[in-house]
């Protein structure tokens, strides 16, 4: 078996965020794929801000960026060995500092769609003004994401949404101070992904 070989290097930018895929190092049988340069933000650095497709062709990542009509979150996704990708989600600057409304990425499915949420007062679409938590998928070659499940949350916020693959379930805990795994009597079945 050879060992892996680094993709092409190649630098993108979206939307004021320089990527640079490939050309990485191998080390101890990994390599180091992909490079992140954002000017007037931060990506996030929890473990599920950056996560790769199944395929191992995309990455989809979330951070913070400061625009000129204010500070925005967003999700986004890209081809590892492509020139660009595109934002999937964006929560603006009165939503994210006040902290009403949150953009969470959970994973991806097998058939290469991302998956995240939205959580808190939907300040648009079907659920505009009502507070609960919105599940998107999204194909990163194809048009815009789509709702495919709603939870009402009328108060408060879910502090974790677990995404289960396996399972084909997505679950909420509203408190983190539940002990337990996913069927603990604090957490409640979101969706069912097909």
């Amino acid at each position: 078996m050879q060992p892996p070989q680094p993709l092409p290097e190649k630098t993108a930018e979206i939307l004021g965020i320089k990527v640079t895929t490939g050309g990485g190092t191998v080390r101890g049988g990994a390599i180091h794929l992909a490079s992140f340069v954002m000017e007037r933000g931060a990506l996030d650095y929890t473990p599920a801000a950056a996560m790769f497709s199944p395929d191992g062709r995309w990455i989809t990542f979330q951070g913070r960026q400061e625009q000129p009509d204010g500070r925005t979150a967003g999700l986004w996704v890209m081809a590892l060995d492509g020139p660009g990708g595109r934002l999937l989600a964006q929560i603006g600057e009165k939503e994210f500092t006040s902290g009403t409304l949150a953009l969470q990425l959970l994973g991806w499915t097998r058939d290469n769609q991302v998956v995240f949420a939205r959580q808190g007062t939907q300040p648009d679409g079907a659920h505009q003004g009502q507070r609960g938590i919105s599940l998107w998928a999204a194909a990163p070659e194809q048009g815009e994401a789509r709702e495919f499940a709603w939870l009402p949350v009328p108060e408060g916020m879910v502090r974790q949404i677990l995404f289960n693959l396996r399972e084909k379930e997505a679950f909420s805990r509203p408190r983190d101070d539940l002990p337990g795994l996913f069927r603990s009597p604090g957490v409640q079945q979101v969706a069912e992904i097909d």
